[in-house]
């Protein structure tokens, strides 16, 4: 499928441009964004980060909000794709919560290219966080299948009927007290029992949803468990 404007400026886009260009990925045919709007996200395979939220650092050490998760002997381990900059907040603004679908296709193929180059495992099993009934209703979409659109995932985990708050209505403090908010999908223990599980969310805040997930799927006793987040 071929756009001819940007569906983020809605500027005209140029007839060859490729994401390889800059992030030297296999070739993505399908073009959805102007070089100019691409170049305004921070890209952060190459940036120093937290060792383990992908947090953009001056170095790459570990943020102050991971010594925390480590000091309670918490070392679960996120990598970031993004920073949540200014650019990526407007996106997300257009995509998540004004619902344009359409808006995927900017990251979706990029999902693709950067799980199949980043993690060459056996048995890797990609799991989505799920939204809630209510989110799902009044938006449409869930904003993280959407982004797995061009990778095979399984849908494993469900929202409990816990708060009407949306997450990105709470406060910092609100978000860290949340309650466990999933549960895993009836009979899908062998199904995911001895796998590497890959949770992906869209955004990584205080890193409390991304780690409920991991709790959730914990259960099945699962070879490793990873967290793979759009932004940070």
């Amino acid at each position: 499928m071929r756009i001819n404007n940007c569906l983020l400026c809605d500027g005209m886009l140029p007839p060859i441009f490729e994401l390889t260009d800059i992030f030297s990925f296999k070739k993505i045919t399908d073009k959805f964004v102007c070089p100019t709007c691409w170049r305004q996200f921070t890209y952060l395979s190459n940036q120093p980060t937290c060792n383990y939220c992908g947090r953009l650092m001056a170095t790459r050490t570990v943020c102050t909000d991971c010594q925390k998760w480590i000091i309670r002997q918490d070392n679960f381990i996120n990598t970031a794709i993004f920073a949540y900059d200014n650019s990526m907040q407007l996106f997300m603004k257009q995509y998540k919560f004004n619902g344009d679908y359409r808006l995927r296709l900017i990251f979706s193929a990029f999902m693709q290219a950067f799980i199949n180059q980043r993690y060459k495992v056996e048995n890797l099993v990609i799991v989505p966080v799920p939204v809630t009934e209510t989110t799902l209703l009044q938006r449409g979409f869930n904003q993280v299948c959407g982004l797995l659109s061009e990778v095979k995932y399984m849908d494993c985990l469900t929202m409990k009927a816990i708060s009407k708050v949306p997450q990105s209505m709470k406060t910092r403090q609100d978000r860290l007290l949340t309650p466990q908010p999933f549960e895993l999908r009836p009979n899908l223990y062998k199904n995911l029992t001895g796998k590497n599980i890959l949770i992906v969310d869209d955004i990584y805040t205080t890193g409390v949803t991304i780690r409920h997930a991991a709790k959730a799927l914990s259960i099945v006793q699962p070879s490793k468990i990873m967290g793979l987040t759009l932004a940070r």
